[in-house]
């Protein structure tokens, strides 16, 4: 089945009609400043797999990878992997 949702950003108004991702993210505004917006946060690209990216595995997500070392939250493995390597940070999710 198919929903529709209707987002406004100033004075541009777009109805999506999906549930994918994939969907979501083509017919995804774009900004004067030409990057993408998401239709369910406030968030924005400049690609177009960035955004998918974000709307798949991040929006709305809950931050489930914690780092050991400083307790900072992520919502994907990569990005805590990321930031333990760039704070030097070691433990047993890395890789």
């Amino acid at each position: 089945t198919s929903t529709t949702t209707t987002t406004s950003t100033s004075s541009i108004t777009t109805t999506i009609r999906s549930n994918s991702a994939a969907t979501l993210a083509r017919n995804a505004m774009q900004r004067a400043d030409g990057k993408l917006q998401c239709p369910q946060c406030p968030n924005s690209y400049t690609r177009l797999s960035a955004l998918k990216r974000h709307i798949e595995f991040e929006c709305g997500m809950l931050e489930n990878f914690r780092c050991e070392v400083c307790d900072a939250g992520f919502k994907r493995k990569d990005s805590l992997n990321r930031h333990c390597k760039v704070k030097k940070h070691i433990t047993k999710y890395l890789f």
